[in-house]
Formats: structure tokens, sequence, C-alpha cells
């Protein structure tokens, strides 16, 4: 994208104040990519027809709409910055909040996790457990990943390394006799307690079938797939 013909790209210099000094230490792909961006920075905008750019740490709170018109004028951005905790770096509000003006918003499909267990720490204003490496704070043994580790930020590769330091860390605590070593019934255990409560699970076969008939619906729109919003879609979908 930095090379289209006609297009400015426009990063802010002061969001790369810290990320020379970090690049060193960085795996190969992820140093070239910083590399782009920081020389991207450091140009001058050579007044194209057309520019795009990166605004990193924000968050954004709400639509704002055209009194007149009723449309989106802009969006209000919540300013972050960057703290290091104890599982690493993480953004969290200044209090500060910017403006940006706008006729049209794209949004990226995001779902917030939900506490479904009382006995677990939950932050409901991030939408995340509370935890140091996928490992769930002051609950030994009870481990998470994806957005229920992080709240619902970054994209499908992020999640996915998220992921694997969670299993990392199950691996380690395992190897070195934090968990339990005695053998355990596993899933049929869980099978038994959901047929005493009258819970009926769903299988792989009837996930099949929401899958299926997700892409149909999309397809009836031009798109791969138009997916279902509520579990109670879902699961006259999968049972029926």
């Amino acid at each position: 994208m930095t090379k289209i013909p006609g297009v400015d790209s426009v990063f802010r210099p002061e969001d790369f104040n810290t990320v020379r000094e970090k690049l060193a230490d960085l795996p190969r792909p992820r140093k070239r990519l910083l590399e782009l961006m920081l020389q991207t920075s450091e140009k001058k905008p050579s007044n194209q027809p057309r520019s795009w750019e990166l605004r990193f740490l924000r968050s954004p709170l709400r639509f704002l709409a055209d009194s007149s018109t009723g449309r989106v004028s802009g969006v209000e951005m919540a300013v972050n910055r960057l703290e290091k905790t104890e599982s690493g770096t993480k953004a969290v509000a200044t209090g500060e909040t910017e403006t940006i003006p706008c006729q049209m918003v794209l949004k990226s499909i995001g779902y917030t996790s939900e506490a479904v267990d009382p006995t677990i720490p939950y932050d409901r204003k991030r939408g995340y457990l509370p935890n140091s490496h996928g490992r769930v704070d002051s609950l030994p043994g009870v481990y998470c990943s994806g957005w229920l580790k992080t709240g619902p930020v970054g994209v499908l590769v992020a999640t996915m390394n998220s992921s694997f330091e969670t299993g990392q860390a199950i691996v380690k605590d395992a190897e070195s006799g934090l968990l339990p070593a005695d053998d355990r019934e596993g899933s049929s255990a869980i099978l038994k307690l959901l047929k005493s409560k009258g819970v009926r699970p769903v299988t792989f076969d009837e996930w099949l079938k929401i899958e299926a008939h997700e892409k149909t619906e999309g397809e009836r729109k031009g798109k791969p797939s138009e997916k279902l919003l509520s579990v109670k879609e879902m699961l006259n979908v999968a049972f029926s």
C-alpha cells in the first residue's frame, strides 16, 4: 500500500519513537515490516490527490452524526498509551479523546467475551480474564486464550500466536509438575455433567450444519458467508 501510484502513505513519526531501538531484537519478518513503516513515517507527504493513514493507540468510543442529515460525520476516539505489565506491554486509556471527521465507517466484526463462571475473575471493562501469559490470575491450573485472554483486539495472526503462548504455558506447567498428573475422565465427564443438567451439546456435525447455512445465506447476498448473530439462531440451525 505504500507504493500505490498517486497515493500518499501517512504515518505519524511520534508513533515510532521507541521502535528503532527495538528493531535488532525482532524476528526478521516483523523487523522488515517495522523498518518499512519507520521509513514511511520519516517521509514528507508529496501532496498526492489521495492519501491513507495509520493512526496507532486509538480506540473508537462512538460515532458522531450530522444533525441535518442523520448520517455519520466522525468518530470519537480514546487516546491510549503503552504500559508495561507482568504479562507484556498493553495499551491503556489516557483519558484524552480526539475526533476524526469522516463520511463513512467500516466496522471490523468483534465480540466481547462474557463471564459464565462467577468464581473466575473477569474484567468487564476490558472484556478479558486478567492473566499472565495465559495463566489466569489467582487460579493455578486455569488458562485462557483468544479474546478472553486479550480482550477483543488484534487480528487472526495475533490471536494464533497468543494461543501458542498459552499452550506453551500449559506444557511448561505440566512438565514442572504444577498440574495434576492423575487419570481423569476428560470430555466424558463433561458430557455426563451436561446431560445431568439437561443441556444438549453441539456436535461437530451439527456445527458443520451451521457453517453450511451461513455459506448458503452469504451466497444469496454475494459474499462468502452471512454469520448467524445469536446463539438461539445457531442452535435452531444445528438441531433442525
